[in-house]
């Protein structure tokens, strides 16, 4: 049986190293690729979901619009983002969800909840974000670069947060509301290889604050070095890409208790472990 990530540009994935690896422990003849293709490969990948020997496709950018339009079954989480990074066909039909929300829900309930969250960008994983802080956030500050995405994906979420819970901000004016942010959450590629940050370095965090990088790499990113600066509890993108993983189990047919076989495949993967919510340099000091 054969798993694949469709997307475009996508050879630095940790994903077939994490997957192959809880198939290789657990005995399993199955084997995760790369579906690396430009929009003229998305037909033949189309089809390709259909073989028998296809279990599913992971989904990322930016497919994740392409994917939710091409499935007749969707969960409510991908209904709400409207983007699935999950598609896999049975029945003749083509059905999709998105575990990036389950995988988000998992991290934010490890946390306390926040009376106001920045949320830097709008896209397809701001989306999912934006659905996971149902219940866990007073009030939302959309700011993304493009503004009418920002106001676009703000209205939209008004429908499950609140009409006035969730508002769209200049990208100009982030560093305001980053300050008086309880969770600041980043969903930008920024930091991805560029060595740049969404936030300035001369920004003085709330007291207490915490930082959610959806980005990951080899090395902490720009953003999350400030977050060590500033002695606050982050996570980054390898736990986001773990947590999301940890959701796909059921619908791969695998019991939840593999979660921690995904986690030691990921770290061998990856060199390093996923950062989730410690404090940096904390548990050196209490040593």
């Amino acid at each position: 049986m054969r798993l694949y990530l469709l997307g475009l540009g996508i050879g630095h994935s940790r994903s077939p190293g994490m997957w192959n690896g809880v198939f290789a422990r657990l005995r399993l003849d199955w084997r995760y690729g790369l579906l690396d293709v430009g929009e003229d490969g998305l037909p033949a990948a189309l089809a390709g979901l259909h073989d028998p020997e296809v279990l599913g496709y992971n989904v990322t950018m930016p497919y994740k619009g392409w994917a939710f339009a091409r499935a007749s079954l969707r969960s409510r989480d991908a209904e709400r983002v409207r983007g699935c990074n999950w598609l896999h066909a049975g029945g003749g039909e083509v059905a999709g969800d998105n575990t990036d929300v389950a995988g988000a829900r998992a991290l934010l309930a490890a946390a306390p909840p926040s009376d106001l969250v920045l949320l830097l960008g709008a896209g397809g994983t701001a989306a999912a974000l934006l659905t996971a802080l149902e219940g866990r956030a007073g009030r939302v500050v959309v700011a993304g670069r493009t503004p009418q995405r920002a106001e676009r994906l703000a209205r939209d979420a008004s429908a499950w947060l609140g009409r006035d819970a969730v508002t769209a901000a200049r990208w100009e004016d982030r560093m305001g509301h980053a300050a008086r942010a309880a969770l600041l959450v980043n969903t930008t590629p920024l930091g991805m290889g560029d060595g740049r940050s969404p936030l300035e370095e001369d920004l003085r965090p709330r007291e207490g604050a915490r930082i959610y990088d959806a980005v990951y790499g080899d090395r902490p990113t720009p953003l999350q070095r400030q977050a060590e600066r500033w002695g606050l509890p982050f996570t980054d993108g390898l736990a986001h890409l773990e947590a999301q993983a940890v959701a796909l189990l059921p619908h791969l047919g695998l019991p939840g208790e593999h979660a921690g076989l995904v986690r030691s495949s990921l770290e061998a993967a990856a060199g390093r472990a996923p950062h989730r919510w410690r404090v940096p340099g904390a548990a050196a000091a209490a040593g």
